[in-house]
């Protein structure tokens, strides 16, 4: 009698799931969650512009190192930032992740993306991650990365605030009042002494470039020739000054000299007791030249307190399909403001600016018993070790190594791509240039010390073996 009772209670039971149409299935296991196939859409332009996974797709179907020759619109969320506006080395553009949902899955790198208009950002809302973005501008393929081309894409809407920027819907950007007093001297590039640009002569590190004297001017009769290194970038730097708080606009005729692409960009350095702080370089982002022509171009900044400056007009080293190092032509510098100025008595007069450092090639040994100095420089070759080993913190991060030769070691505490260069960039130098333990290299720096031991500091690089 119960072995019948239990068999119809198990055929009620039955028969009730079984009418049960809304019953949920069954919830899928932590950790074993699909993620969802994601596709491209759009088709690149304003009423239907490409995802992220569209233009990754267009991005890398380009070959190597090619941009591509129309513009587009993308649209998605704000996944991650890695230079917001006004961050970074280039604070005018940003670069920044974008996906659909604003999650990593399927995003797109944006890069060196201008402000909101098509302008260098000097100021207003900066991006946040989960923002609703429009990009407009040419795709690239970065060593088979896909992302935006540099300073040929802007931000064209940001949570659906736009200001326009594209030629065929264009909201005119502000453009620079350049009318007031020009605070430069011989900005015009029309006063040479002993075959130099009056005033364009530096006392710190910021200026590095061979300049001469062209006919070919935008005014009057000569502009300057920035000379060009291909492996590193070189600075024409205008002398010293010391500035009020305040917000000045810093502009430039430039023109390349070949067919080749061409690029340049100009900004600042701050400049402290003599030395041009490496790390402070602020630039208004890159602009293309052209030879055939004349293009001015302009950096803005503020200054929140009294700060002595270099301005520098940077002619860049090979750099892919973006620029060919070669001879650039610089006229008609101006620096203007309307609510700061140059501190009477502020200006720092160069002894014999862009005149070679004197360097002494020494060995370890002499090295270490070579008294502490930050104007002697010294050239040092020897055999790196660990620098991949993990004994010194951020060793790759900053070029710090111990360096032999056959006369000694000493430690090393940092080492830039050039004088005055960017810190921290080591590691990009170590795959430029096959640097590794074992390697022997070449480097010129300082005699310094730390907790009395002797090391190289300020060092930057020369050569590698």
């Amino acid at each position: 009698m119960k072995a019948i009772k239990s068999i119809f209670a198990i055929a009620t039971i039955m028969m009730a799931f079984a009418s049960c149409s809304d019953v949920p299935e069954p919830y899928t296991l932590p950790g074993n969650e699909e993620k969802p196939v994601l596709e491209p859409k759009g088709s690149g332009t304003l009423d239907d512009p490409y995802n992220s996974i569209a233009a990754n797709n267009i991005a890398s179907e380009l070959s190597s190192g090619q941009a591509s020759t129309e513009s587009y619109y993308i649209k998605g969320k704000v996944a991650s930032i890695k230079y917001n506006y006004g961050e970074g080395n280039y604070p005018a553009s940003a670069d920044f992740y974008i996906s659909d949902d604003g999650s990593k899955n399927g995003q797109f790198y944006v890069y060196g993306c201008k402000y909101l208009g098509n302008t260098s950002y000097s100021s207003g809302t900066v991006l946040q991650v989960g923002d609703d973005v429009v990009i407009y501008g040419q795709l690239y393929n970065y060593n088979g990365t896909p992302e935006t081309a540099t300073n040929k894409a802007f931000l064209y809407s940001l949570n659906g605030v736009s200001e326009g920027g594209v030629d065929d819907n264009p909201v005119t950007p502000d453009t620079p009042d350049l009318s007031g007093k020009n605070l430069l001297e011989n900005g015009d590039f029309e006063t040479w002494d002993g075959g130099l640009p009056t005033n364009w002569k530096t006392a710190s590190t910021a200026g590095n470039a061979t300049v001469t004297q062209s006919t070919d001017a935008h005014g009057g009769s000569y502009s300057a020739a920035i000379g060009f290194n291909t492996t590193s970038n070189k600075r024409l730097g205008y002398k010293e000054i010391t500035l009020k708080p305040g917000t000045y606009t810093f502009a430039v005729y430039a023109k390349s000299t070949t067919t080749d692409v061409s690029q340049t960009e100009i900004g600042y350095v701050p400049v402290n007791n003599g030395t041009a702080d490496s790390q402070g370089y602020k630039y208004g982002g890159y602009v293309s030249l052209d030879n055939n022509s004349w293009t001015q171009f302009t950096s803005t900044f503020t200054l929140d307190a009294q700060k002595t400056v270099c301005l520098v007009i940077m002619n860049p080293k090979t750099n892919g399909s973006y620029s060919v190092a070669q001879e650039i032509l610089v006229d008609d510098a101006v620096l203007v403001t309307n609510d700061g100025g140059i501190v009477e008595g502020g200006e720092t007069t160069p002894d014999t600016p862009d005149t070679p450092v004197t360097v002494t090639t020494i060995s370890v040994a002499d090295f270490l018993a070579a008294a502490e100095s930050t104007t002697e420089w010294y050239q040092l070759t020897g055999t790196i070790s660990h620098l991949e080993d993990g004994t010194y913190k951020n060793s790759t991060t900053y070029g710090n190594f111990d360096l032999t030769d056959e006369s000694g070691t000493v430690y090393v505490y940092g080492v830039v791509s050039e004088k005055g260069g960017a810190k921290a960039k080591f590691a990009d130098l170590m795959k430029e240039k096959g640097i590794k333990d074992g390697s022997k290299i070449t480097i010129i720096g300082n005699r310094g010390s730390y907790s009395g031991k002797p090391e190289v500091t300020n060092a930057y690089f020369v050569s590698v073996e």
